[in-house]
């Protein structure tokens, strides 16, 4: 007897169905991978807070950030408590950190300062040839309102003379690190720039503190940003246009601004270890308290 094949309506109806269940499932196998990335950058922050706190109980002080012409910043401070001493021992604490002999750690960047949800993550920067940290840290935490955001008036944060008896706010009030993510390229939105335009704004030079240079600089201004309009005729090569309104997270993260590639927000570590996800509809007065340790305001929900 001969074996009856399929026809091609059938065909067609199995080829309907296996690209229904595709569609169905495809989305929720993206959001399990999500989580688990999101997962991963909580514990990354979570190890990096626990470093933090041996750090101080060894040092009695905080991780000294923005170095200029310091020995070392944070990153580089608690790689031992991190368990990466052998990557500390190659950084040249004679030396400051632009100077040239720092190269070597260009490419030496812990996994711990990358979150898997960046595109591309641990690409060089383009004139450093660093790889970038996706976490910035808080480096001036307090600062007057503006229209903007921006606290125009701040004061030093993680510096020799500070420990957690200087946070007077409270450490569970207090923000010490946050996302700053895909700094290999300056983004705003979900824009990337050009390279002429990075270029043309020192992006990626040690010697520039602005301008993320790459992971040995830990240099972070806290959560306060601004909202930008971009140009229509050139969205990647003409400076965006500030703006007095709008969101102030996930805009850019030129300036160490808080920026991440999670949806809806970002991961944030507070003073005393706790590893939170930020909305980035959060207001800016919030944002803004969060990045300041010794203002004395109260903070609402968050």
């Amino acid at each position: 007897m001969r074996r009856r094949g399929f026809t091609l309506i059938e065909l067609l109806v199995v080829i309907a169905i296996i690209a229904t269940l595709v569609a169905i499932l495809l989305p929720a196998v993206q959001q399990a991978r999500e989580a688990a990335r999101r997962t991963t950058c909580k514990n990354n922050l979570k190890q990096i807070g626990i470093a933090v706190h041996n750090y101080h109980d060894v040092n009695q002080m905080l991780p000294v950030n923005s170095p200029g012409t310091r020995p070392a910043g944070a990153n580089i401070s608690i790689l031992p408590y991190l368990e990466q001493s052998a990557v500390y021992d190659l950084y040249d604490m004679n030396k400051t950190v632009s100077d040239p002999v720092q190269s070597v750690l260009k490419d030496k960047m812990p996994k711990v300062y990358l979150c898997p949800s960046t595109p591309e993550g641990g690409t060089p920067v383009g004139i450093s040839g660093f790889q970038t940290s996706d976490y910035a840290w808080v480096t001036f935490s307090k600062g007057a309102l503006t229209p903007s955001g921006f606290g125009l008036t701040p004061s030093t944060f993680m510096t020799p003379s500070k420990n957690f008896a200087k946070v007077t706010d409270g450490l569970s009030n207090t923000l010490f690190v946050y996302e700053s993510a895909g700094r290999s390229k300056m983004r705003y939105y979900d824009t990337e720039m050009s390279q002429a335009y990075m270029d043309s704004k020192n992006w990626g030079n040690l010697g520039n503190s602005t301008k993320y240079a790459g992971w040995i600089r830990s240099w972070g201004w806290g959560l306060i940003g601004i909202s930008y309009l971009m140009d229509s005729a050139d969205p990647t090569g003409v400076q965006p246009q500030s703006i007095p309104t709008g969101p102030v997270m996930n805009v850019t993260n030129d300036m160490s601004s808080p920026y991440g590639f999670h949806q809806g927000g970002i991961t944030i570590l507070m003073g005393d270890g706790a590893v939170r996800f930020l909305s980035e509809n959060l207001d800016q007065t919030t944002a803004t308290r969060l990045s300041q340790h010794d203002d004395g305001n109260a903070l609402g929900e968050f």
